[in-house]
């Protein structure tokens, strides 16, 4: 099942799509053809494009197709195809889903371009498996009168890290752009598809909630009567840099806000990016990233090995009325060991 959400905020994404406009085009300047990844492109993931438009004939030469570390592609045989979008101008087509055994989720898309003379792009951002964030490989281009099918994987470091199987993906969300290729000002264009979409793979009656249990190697932050924070693991890629992988936990009747303030790795001040607006008892994973650490030390900054210290200032709020303060501490956190030390609040 596929909800969209309501309402196009155009000018809260247009960073988020000048961003996704500029990574689409290190692809094309990459790639022979659009949608069919290099393998040089090592940190983005792979999708392969196939003929058929059948959904079981396109699961099959998709997995004939795409190699997968430890075991083919198996694709899910009770989901039945989904209409994300269909209008006058494009249709979008989730045929069929599956996984391997190594933590790897992939999707099997039909992307149909209706127009007579328009060459449609797409481009997606804001995507989580689970509520756990995770980036796709899909970044279609399709000529006037063309469709094309593309098995498209998704980053699959945070299923990894916090332990979610894929075959246990019942809730997927992300923000899909269709977009005129000749058209590159966001700002005064008309998108055929610019929404937010909720699929249920597994049916809506089956969706839960993010759950993370406590593992030995779990770095808890904090943990009182009103909210949580633990650090599951960490990662790194030359997109978004050094990352660590949170899981935070709202236990009050009201909203929290958990804000993340300037610290520093290994001594160098820089402010991470990531905070969380929790709803009433919800949970939520959490993506918290030091891409300025890893653009400024671009040798070793991308290198999790290399770091030893990360200091960094939360602060934890009620977020409305009385803006009642539930954690306002600075935490020195070791990588290596997994250990982590409440500090001082610096002046």
């Amino acid at each position: 099942m596929v909800y969209n959400g309501s309402g196009k905020q155009k000018k809260e994404n247009t960073m988020k799509k000048v961003v996704s406009l500029a990574l689409s085009a290190l692809l094309v300047l990459s790639l022979a053809a659009c949608g069919k990844a290099d393998s040089s492109a090592a940190a983005m993931p792979e999708s392969e494009s196939i003929e058929s438009n059948s959904p079981a004939s396109s699961a099959a030469s998709a997995a004939s197709d795409t190699e997968s570390n430890e075991s083919d592609i198996q694709f899910d045989e009770n989901f039945q195809p989904e209409t994300i979008a269909d209008n006058d101008t494009c249709a979008i087509i989730l045929q069929s889903v599956g996984y391997d055994d190594d933590y790897d989720y992939y999707w099997t898309i039909n992307f149909k371009n209706k127009t007579n003379d328009k060459t449609l792009c797409a481009i997606t951002s804001s995507s989580s498996l689970n509520g756990i964030p995770a980036d796709t490989s899909w970044f279609p281009e399709v000529e006037p009168g063309e469709e094309i099918t593309e098995v498209v994987s998704w980053n699959k470091e945070g299923l990894e890290i916090y332990g979610v199987k894929p075959q246990d993906i019942n809730t997927v969300k992300l923000h899909i752009d269709v977009y005129n290729e000749a058209e590159w000002d966001v700002s005064n264009r008309n998108d055929p598809v610019d929404e937010d979409f909720v699929i249920y793979p597994k049916g809506e009656e089956n969706a839960t909630e993010p759950k993370h249990e406590i593992q030995p190697t779990d770095i808890v932050l904090f943990d009182n009567d009103a909210c949580s924070m633990v650090i599951c693991g960490f990662y790194s890629d030359s997109f978004m840099g050094y990352t660590a992988k949170a899981y935070c936990q709202n236990k009050t009747d009201d909203r929290i806000d958990i804000i993340l303030d300037k610290g520093s790795i290994n001594g160098f001040e820089c402010t991470p990016e990531g905070a969380a607006l929790l709803e009433p008892h919800s949970n939520a994973y959490v993506d918290i990233r030091w891409q300025e650490y890893a653009e400024t030390y671009a040798e070793t900054g991308n290198d999790p090995a290399s770091i030893t210290e990360i200091v960094m200032p939360v602060f934890a709020r009620k977020d409305t009325g009385n803006n009642t303060v539930y954690i306002d501490a600075t935490y020195s956190i070791d990588p290596q060991t997994r250990t982590v030390t409440p500090i001082v609040n610096p002046q």
